[in-house]
């Protein structure tokens, strides 16, 4: 969970795998096919051009370290899941094998408690109350 108005560059998150090798080194990668996002509603939103929701979050490959990249938005994603990659990258890995490991990163966006209200006709920053007549 964090906070819409989190600033961009702030550690979210950190990832970790260990690698038993003796000189186990491990490179984190978020894999950009396979993230998902939703909206308030709980639909699923698909990238577009006022939210591009593949550059939001980078990861240190050394560290595993998940930075927030891009101002966070709540009128277009509440929740963000994304696969991260873990491959290793040890001297001693055999030439064509790969050993790799995966995982799922879900972070949910709370609304900022400073965001303007919005007041939906008949109603306004100056009348926030509807009076109506019953006959």
């Amino acid at each position: 969970l964090i906070n819409e108005s989190m600033p961009v560059g702030t550690s979210v998150t950190r990832v970790s795998a260990t690698d038993p090798d003796a000189t186990g080194q491990v490179r984190y990668t978020i894999n950009t096919n396979d993230i998902t996002a939703i909206n308030e509603a709980g639909n699923r939103v698909d990238f577009n051009v006022n939210y591009n929701i593949r550059n939001v979050f980078s990861i240190e490959e050394t560290t595993g370290i998940i930075r927030l990249d891009k101002a966070l938005d709540r009128e277009y994603v509440v929740e963000l899941s994304f696969g991260v990659i873990a491959t290793d990258v040890s001297p001693d890995v055999v030439p064509g094998t790969t050993q790799v490991g995966s995982s799922r990163v879900t972070i949910t966006i709370q609304g900022s408690p400073n965001r303007e209200l919005f007041f939906a006709a008949p109603w306004s920053k100056t009348n926030p109350f509807y009076t109506e007549a019953i006959l």
